[in-house]
C-alpha cells in the first residue's frame, strides 16, 4: 500500500508569523467538551458489529468509507476485500453515534477538481444531511500518501469546492471536514511538507492523522503532527489507528512489515504495554489537542485485501488481528480505559454534548431571502454592503456574506464591509439569512461592485528588468505586520517599497510573456481572521523599464538537437549554441511538451525513464531578461531494453476510439496482475507478449500524458511480486 518514496523540498510558512492562535478553540465543529474525547470504531460493518456485541459498548462514532467516483459503500454494500462498507447501514444501526466517513478520490483528484463528479458530490452531501447527525468527513484521507497520488493543487481546489458546496446545500451544520495526513515515516514526506496539500485554516474543521507503527521513526511524525494541529488551533482526530503487525488472538508480533514472517511471542500485557499504553499516554499528554480516536478493531488476516500470504491481489503489508475482544486481558484493559478518562459513548445525549442541533428546538423553517443587497460606498480596497432584513418564524441570528461564490464572513447586522480588496477590481457578492436552528435561506441575487483605482499601474504582477524578476502587489491599506508574497505555492516575505509590497523571485527563472500564478497573504486587522489572502491569480510576466530600456530580443533557436547516448533508463541530448544580443543564460529542455530541465550548458541527460520506450524532446534558449526563443525541431530517442524483472515497453495506445493500457512481459510469473491508470487498477490479460486491458474508467486523449503502473505476481521478485514505478506516458494513436 505504501511502497513509493517521494522526497520533496517544500517551504513551510512560519506559523507563528501568521499569527494563528495557540490552543484549540472550543467552537470547533463537533469537538467534544474539554476533558472529553470521541471514541470511534471501524472500519467495516461486520467488524463494528462484532465489537459492539463482544465489548458491550456502543462507540461515540463509527467509521465508513466510500469513493467519490462511484459512491459505492454510501447507501449500497461496498466490498473491496476488506469487509462490507455501507454508511447508510451504520447510520440506521447506530442512531446515537457520530459517523466518520472516509472519502477516497480513487485517483480522480484532478478530474473531481475539474467538475467530473459534481453530481456525485451533491448526492453525497444531501445523503449525509438527511441522516440528521454529526458527520466527520475525511475527504481524500491520508492526503499526502503516495499510494493516493493526489496532485497538491488539484487536491486543494477540490477540497475548497467541497467546503463551499456543503454551505451552498445548507449542510454545514451536519458536516465537519477532517484534513488527515498519513504520518508514514518511510514515504520521506515530513509533516511540514504535507502543508502543500493544505487548503487553508478557513477551510478545515479538524486535523487528522494515522497511527500504526510510529515506533519505526521514534514517533517523530506523530509528535510533529500534534504540534502542527496545536499551532493551527485545530482539534486533532487520530483517524485510523491499529496495532499493525500484532496478532492479539495469537499473541504474536512480527518485524516483517510485508508478510508477517518470523513471528515472536508476546504476552497480552506486553502487547498492551508496547502499543496501547503508549497510544493512550500520548493522548493523555496532549489532551488539549487530541480530541478523538478512531480505532480499527478487525481481524485483518481474514480479509483478503490485507492478507499478504493468501495469493489474492497485490501485497498490502502485514496487519494481523487488532480485535481487543480476541484476548481477555486486553479486553479488560480496554474497557477500563474507555469507561473512564472522558471517553464518550454513543448515547442519546451525545449529539447535544457535541453542540449538534443546539438551539434548534425542532425548527426546520428557513428565513426568507434578504432583499435589496446594495453597495453603500467603495474605496480602492473596500466595498461596503447593506441589505434589507429577512424574516423568520422564530428569529434571524446572522447573515452569511459570500464574495465570488466563496463564504466571506457572517454579520449580525444588516451591513458588512469587505476590506483588503485590490484596486480597480470587480467582485460579486451575495448574502443569506440563517436562524438559530441552522436553517438558512437561499442566497440573494448577485450584486457586482468595483473598487476605485489605486495609485496607478497594475495592482499586482511580475516584472523583469536586467535579468531580475520582481513579484509585487500594490498596497491596499493592509496592516502589514507580516506578509508573504507567493509564486504558486512558494511563499516568501516581501518588503514595502513606496506603495507596493514586493520581493525578488529567486526560486525559478521567469520568462517574459509566460503566465504564472501569484498570491499575497498579509496581516490586515480589519479583515476576517485578522489577515487578507488574495485569490490565486494568473498574471503574465512583463518587462520593466530602466537604464537604456528593457531587453526584448529573444535568442535564436538552438540547432541540431540530437541524442548522444541511451541506457535502459536515460537519454543524453546535446545541441548547437544559440546567439543573443546580450547573452544566453539557459536552455529549457522539454519532453513531450513538459519542462524537464534548464541547463546552462549545451547538453542534458534525462534520467528515470522507462525501458524500451520512445520519448520526444525539444529545446529553447533564454536570456537574462526572460526572452526565450521558439522551441527547436523535435527529436525522438528510445531507451534500451532491460534484462529481466524490471519490465519492458509500456504505454497507452488508442485505436478506433478504444484505449489500451499495456506492458510488455518481462518474464513475470503472472498468477495475478493489476494494470493501473493512476490509482485505478484493474486486472488485465496476457495477449502475445504483453499484458493489457481496455481503459473504460475515463476518456483518453492522444497526445495527453497519463500515469501508469503494473502490479503483478513474480516469484523471483521482492515479496513475490513486481511493482513498477508510477510512470508518465503519452497516449499514442495507431495500431498498438
Amino acid at each position: 500500500m505504501r511502497i513509493l518514496v517521494r522526497v520533496r523540498q517544500l517551504l513551510l510558512l512560519s506559523i507563528a508569523g501568521l499569527g494563528f492562535a495557540a490552543g484549540v478553540a472550543n467552537a470547533a465543529t463537533f469537538a467534544p467538551p474539554a476533558g472529553q474525547r470521541l471514541l470511534v470504531i471501524g472500519q467495516d460493518t461486520g467488524s463494528i458489529a462484532d465489537y459492539v456485541s463482544s465489548v458491550g459498548v456502543v462507540p461515540a462514532g463509527v467509521t465508513g468509507y466510500t469513493g467519490i467516483d462511484t459512491l459505492g459503500g454510501l447507501t449500497t454494500n461496498g466490498e473491496w476485500g476488506a469487509g462490507i462498507n455501507n454508511a447508510a447501514t451504520l447510520a440506521s444501526t447506530y442512531p446515537n453515534s457520530v459517523l466518520v466517513l472516509g472519502i477516497s478520490l480513487n485517483g480522480q483528484a484532478s478530474a473531481f477538481a475539474n467538475g467530473a463528479y459534481d453530481a456525485n458530490l451533491d448526492v453525497l452531501i444531501n445523503t449525509i444531511k438527511n441522516w440528521n447527525r454529526p458527520v466527520l468527513l475525511r475527504w481524500g484521507y491520508e492526503v499526502e500518501g503516495t499510494w493516493n497520488g493526489h496532485p497538491p493543487a488539484a487536491f486543494k481546489t477540490g477540497w475548497i469546492k467541497v467546503w463551499n458546496r456543503i454551505r451552498a446545500l445548507n449542510a454545514q451544520n451536519n458536516i465537519a471536514m477532517v484534513w488527515q495526513t498519513a504520518t508514514y515515516c518511510p514515504d520521506g514526506i515530513s509533516v511540514q511538507q504535507t502543508l502543500d496539500w493544505y487548503p487553508g485554516d478557513q477551510y478545515v474543521d479538524w486535523m487528522g492523522m494515522s497511527y500504526f507503527t510510529p515506533q519505526d521513526c521514534s514517533w517523530t511524525e506523530i509528535n510533529d503532527m500534534i504540534s502542527l494541529a496545536r499551532a493551527r488551533a485545530k482539534p486533532l482526530l487520530i483517524a485510523e489507528a491499529t496495532p499493525q503487525r500484532y496478532d492479539i488472538g495469537a499473541l504474536t508480533y512480527s518485524t516483517d512489515a510485508a508478510f508477517g514472517s518470523n513471528k515472536q511471542s508476546r504476552s497480552a500485557q506486553q502487547i498492551w504495554n508496547e502499543w496501547f499504553s503508549t497510544l493512550f499516554g500520548i493522548i493523555d499528554t496532549n489532551a488539549d489537542v487530541i480530541r478523538g480516536l478512531a480505532y480499527i478493531n478487525a481481524d485483518w488476516d481474514s480479509q483478503w485485501k490485507w492478507n499478504p500470504v493468501d495469493g489474492i491481489g497485490p501485497v498490502e503489508g502485514y496487519w494481523g488481528d487488532s480485535r481487543v475482544q480476541a484476548q481477555a486481558l486486553i479486553r479488560t484493559n480496554w474497557l477500563a480505559q474507555i469507561n473512564a478518562n472522558g471517553w464518550l459513548a454513543g448515547t442519546p445525549s451525545l449529539f447535544a454534548a457535541l453542540g449538534y442541533g443546539s438551539g434548534g428546538g425542532g425548527d426546520t423553517q428557513a428565513p426568507t431571502v434578504p432583499g435589496n443587497l446594495r453597495t453603500t460606498s467603495t474605496t480602492a480596497n473596500q466595498i461596503a454592503l447593506a441589505w434589507n432584513a429577512a424574516s423568520d418564524n422564530i428569529g434571524v441570528v446572522r447573515y452569511d456574506v459570500y464574495r465570488n461564490s466563496v463564504f466571506l464572513a457572517s454579520s449580525t447586522s444588516l451591513s458588512y464591509s469587505a476590506t483588503g480588496l485590490a484596486p480597480s477590481t470587480t467582485y460579486s457578492f451575495t448574502v443569506r439569512a440563517c436562524d438559530a436552528a441552522g436553517n438558512c435561506s437561499a442566497q440573494s441575487p448577485v450584486l457586482s461592485a468595483t473598487t476605485s483605482a489605486g495609485g496607478g499601474g497594475s495592482s499586482q504582477g511580475i516584472e523583469v528588468a536586467g535579468g531580475v524578476a520582481t513579484l509585487y502587489f500594490n498596497d491596499a491599506g493592509w496592516t502589514g505586520g507580516w506578509n508573504y508574497l507567493c509564486l504558486a505555492d512558494h511563499c516568501v516575505s516581501g518588503t514595502k517599497v513606496g506603495n507596493r509590497w514586493q520581493r525578488t523571485i529567486t526560486e525559478q527563472t521567469i520568462a517574459v510573456g509566460a503566465t504564472y500564478q501569484i498570491q499575497i497573504k498579509i496581516q490586515n486587522t480589519s479583515s476576517s481572521g485578522g489577515q487578507y489572502i488574495s485569490p490565486l491569480t494568473s498574471v503574465v510576466a512583463s518587462s520593466a523599464g530602466g537604464g537604456g530600456g528593457p531587453d526584448t530580443t529573444a535568442p535564436t533557436v538552438p540547432g541540431n538537437l540530437r541524442v548522444t547516448s541511451t541506457t535502459s533508463n536515460s537519454i543524453a541530448l546535446t545541441w548547437n549554441a544559440s546567439t543573443d544580443n546580450v547573452a544566453v543564460t539557459r536552455y529549457d529542455v522539454y519532453r513531450a511538451g513538459m519542462l524537464v530541465g534548464s541547463p546552462a550548458t549545451l547538453s542534458f541527460t534525462n534520467t528515470g525513464l522507462a525501458a524500451s520506450t520512445t520519448y520526444s524532446y525539444t529545446v529553447r534558449a533564454c536570456d537574462g531578461a526572460g526572452n526565450c526563443s521558439a522551441q527547436s525541431a523535435a527529436v525522438s530517442g528510445t531507451t534500451n531494453g532491460t534484462g529481466g524483472g524490471g519490465g519492458g515497453a509500456q504505454g497507452i495506445v488508442v485505436n478506433s476510439g478504444i484505449a489500451t493500457l499495456f506492458f510488455e512481459d518481462a518474464g513475470w510469473s503472472g498468477g495475478w496482475n493489476y494494470l493501473c491508470l493512476g490509482e485505478h487498477c484493474v486486472a488485465g490479460t496476457k495477449v502475445g507478449t504483453r499484458w493489457q486491458r481496455t481503459i473504460t474508467e475515463q476518456a483518453i486523449s492522444v497526445g495527453s500524458s497519463y500515469q501508469i503502473q503494473i502490479k503483478i505476481q513474480h516469484t523471483a521478485g521482492s515479496g513475490g511480486q513486481y511493482i513498477s514505478p508510477m510512470t508518465t506516458v503519452v497516449a499514442t494513436g495507431g495500431g498498438g
